[in-house]
């Protein structure tokens, strides 16, 4: 991709991560605030801009993130604005999953398999770096 810069969807996505179990609280509103954060995103690119309490794309070409750009093209195929409350409040089934294979793959953290009651199999992620965080806290 030759970024220069995490996304705020990957550093929300960190900051959420707790350090211990390598799981995420409130994961409901983490999907919420994940899918805001594509919107800041792809506004601050200047795909997208508000349009009253609606969204519309104003530039469909590709950011090279994969992950913004399918949530462009998603916007793009809707054909007219939608409204921002829908867009971060319908369902966007994997949006974490997603971004936690993507920070799997760049590095920034690993996938510990384990198990729930000793049958289920569970996957927790720990951060490969805990300076990374703490850079992103100290910045907010």
């Amino acid at each position: 991709m030759g970024r220069s810069r995490r996304t705020i969807p990957e550093e929300l996505l960190l900051l959420a991560l707790d350090p211990t179990t390598g799981t995420t609280a409130q994961p409901q509103s983490l999907d919420l605030g994940l899918a805001g954060a594509q919107l800041v995103e792809l506004a601050l690119a200047g795909r997208i801009a508000p349009d009253g309490d609606r969204i519309a794309v104003v530039m469909p070409r590709p950011t090279g993130d994969p992950t913004l750009d399918s949530a462009l093209e998603l916007l793009r195929r809707r054909g007219s604005p939608v409204r921002a409350v829908h867009w971060i409040g319908g369902p966007r089934l994997g949006l974490r999953q997603i971004y936690l294979a993507h920070l799997e793959r760049c590095g920034m953290v690993h996938a510990v398999a384990g198990q729930m009651c000793g049958v289920l199999p569970t996957t927790r992620y720990q951060a490969t770096d805990t300076a990374i965080s703490r850079d992103i806290r100290a910045r907010l």
